[in-house]
């Protein structure tokens, strides 16, 4: 897993016995959409596809339903869901957004992106997430 380290209610946790390799956990809707590139099990693949077909007859008749894709959430933040403890990433991440790649959703953040992501930038980032156990979480007690 690849993981972007600015998304809300991201905690990244070492893994004892493991010096580049960290614990990724978010919570709530859309806090996972940060992460970036995945390696799923065929297992982890088929959860998926079963949970998909599962949202697919719940919802059968709302606009959730697309024939040609996934249903209902996002795919990182349903793999946040099924997957809560065991999503893992590389410590400092190998793949991260490029700082001059243009948003076709969220232009308006493109200047700041291009302070963000550079690399020193975000992995000093990453750094103190995992070297101080803090979070992304700007609520406390959530």
């Amino acid at each position: 897993l690849s993981y972007i380290p600015y998304v809300p209610n991201l905690v990244v946790s070492k893994v004892p016995g493991f010096s580049r390799i960290v614990q990724v956990q978010t919570g709530g809707v859309g806090s996972a959409l940060g992460t970036t590139a995945y390696i799923i099990s065929q297992r982890g693949m088929e959860r998926l596809i079963r949970h998909d077909d599962e949202q697919r007859k719940q919802h059968s008749t709302s606009k959730m339903t697309n024939e040609n894709g996934y249903t209902g959430l996002a795919i990182p933040d349903v793999m946040a869901q099924l997957f809560p403890a065991t999503r893992y990433a590389t410590y400092p991440t190998v793949f991260c957004r490029a700082p001059n790649t243009k948003s076709l959703v969220n232009p308006q953040l493109d200047a700041l992106r291009e302070v963000v992501f550079q690399p020193i930038i975000t992995t000093s980032v990453q750094s103190v997430l995992v070297k101080t156990g803090l979070s992304t979480n700007t609520y406390p007690d959530v």
